[in-house]
């Protein structure tokens, strides 16, 4: 990521009191008047409902010359995304913000009339380091010289997310939320142990607790109750859920494609699911489990579950494979079973549900509740940020990132397993058709109908409230 060096924005502060403002019927900033009927729209001084205006001037230097460098439209445009972030944040409402000129901001905050209350706002909105010095504000706008100016220095405005990340931290309420865990910490937790490892929650005043309850089966209950702000879960869970009536939503797809598959052993000579037929499959008692191997069936030609034998295995997939117990095993991650399996010395062949008929769909989601999307809107974006963050380290990076979770969890990780899984895990996290994050209406919409039609989901179920993209876009 490039630095572009220190800019030095100058800030001429134009606070003026109401019955200053009746002294003088005109104020002219360039070509923008106070009273006339300009592009702007806007008095300047204090409003008449009792609002402050600032003039931001951005001087950029070269850090080795410091000759004056040319703002460009998009660090501009940087600045007044940032500005307008963090004083919604502040409960405030939405500011006003205009650009003067090509180099200059002017800024609007209805209902501020204190002017440091103003000055404090916008100073940590934008990244702003004051220089400790006093404002003189004169009679007259035409009388402000350089002396009255008040200097102040931003720091990275040309990288929009390394200022607003850095912001957030200084001018965001601090938060403590909780995040429960699908299951024991393992490389698909990657971008999680990165974001606590590296400051990316504490970049954004969050407090985070990572834990793995005692029953994983029951984060979306205590995610909608409000016991945990935060959870992963799966697309499927989430949509028997909702129709059960626990008010969870998905807000960032974590896994852009299934990670359960159907294995067997390579000397089974099993490599396509028509070729089940007759046999035992062993799985772990999931309900989903059934209708998505009865589909895998179907689509090969076979009349479904009717020509196998299911086996209820519990988690001990692996084992039955070797044992012979069973023929094949549903529920196996083919991102960890596998790799279990062949450090073992049994290879398996691999059936993904998605290249069998199954509708692709998320396997893993970060979910939160109904009331926490409510009332804490701002907690999550910055919850979700940090998140990007940690995820896009691990997508770039995917060993340091085990490391990383080698450190924070030292005797629960099994290497031998989760690194080979990471780099795995990469093509899933972010795909040539999404992002890390992003989730797809249609894709929502195909897994409710698949579900209804094979008998999991009864009744009508709106998709598009089971998830949203406001957070992770």
């Amino acid at each position: 990521m490039r630095r572009y060096g220190r800019t030095v924005v100058i800030i001429a502060v134009l606070v003026v009191l109401a019955g200053l403002a009746l002294g003088f019927q005109t104020i002219n900033i360039g070509n923008f008047e106070r009273g006339s009927d300009t592009p702007l729209g806007l008095s300047l001084g204090l409003d008449l409902q009792g609002g402050s205006h600032l003039v931001y001037e951005a001087d950029l230097r070269d850090p080795e010359t410091n000759e004056r460098l040319e703002v460009t439209e998009d660090q501009m445009e940087s600045l007044k995304r940032t500005i307008e972030r963090r004083v919604n944040s502040s409960g405030l409402g939405e500011p006003i913000i205009q650009l003067l000129d090509s180099d200059r901001l002017l800024i609007q905050l209805p209902g501020v009339t204190d002017p440091e209350r103003a000055k404090s706002l916008i100073g940590e909105t934008a990244l702003l380091e004051f220089k400790h010095r006093q404002l003189a504000v004169p009679r007259d706008i035409e009388e402000i010289t350089q002396d009255d100016v008040l200097g102040i220095t931003v720091d990275l405005l040309a990288d929009p997310d390394a200022a607003t990340t850095t912001a957030a931290a200084t001018s965001t309420p601090a938060a403590s939320v909780k995040l429960a865990l699908d299951w024991y910490p393992n490389a698909n937790h990657l971008g999680l142990y990165i974001a606590q490892d590296k400051g990316y929650f504490e970049d954004e005043n969050l407090d985070v607790e990572l834990y793995t309850p005692v029953d994983p089966s029951t984060v979306l209950q205590t995610v909608g109750a409000g016991s945990d702000d935060f959870g992963i879960s799966y697309q499927p869970d989430v949509l028997l859920a909702r129709a059960q009536g626990v008010p969870v939503v998905s807000i960032v797809g974590m896994v852009q494609y299934p990670l359960n598959s159907v294995m067997a052993l390579e000397s089974s000579g099993i490599t396509r699911p028509g070729d089940l037929v007759g046999k035992k499959v062993g799985y772990p008692g999931i309900p989903t489990n059934e209708p998505l191997l009865d589909t895998m069936l179907k689509f090969d030609g076979s009349q479904g579950l009717v020509d196998v034998e299911l086996v209820n295995v519990g988690f001990n997939l692996a084992e039955s494979l070797i044992s012979g117990t069973v023929d094949a095993v549903v529920g196996a991650y083919w991102t960890h079973e596998s790799i279990l399996l062949e450090n073992q010395g049994h290879p398996v062949n691999i059936m993904r549900m998605d290249e069998w008929g199954v509708p692709a769909y998320y396997e893993l989601v970060l979910v939160t509740s109904e009331d926490m999307i409510d009332s804490n809107p701002k907690v999550i974006e910055r919850f979700v940020r940090a998140i990007k963050k940690g995820y896009a380290d691990a997508i770039s990076d995917p060993q340091a990132g085990v490391d990383i979770l080698v450190k924070a969890n030292k005797d629960e990780i099994d290497e031998g397993i989760d690194r080979p899984g990471a780099d795995l895990l990469v093509s899933a996290w972010k795909t040539a058709d999404a992002d890390f994050g992003q989730q797809d209406s249609a894709r929502w919409e195909s897994f409710v109908k698949w579900m209804q039609e094979a008998g999991l989901l009864t009744g009508e179920l709106k998709s598009s409230e089971a998830f949203s993209n406001e957070y992770a876009k």
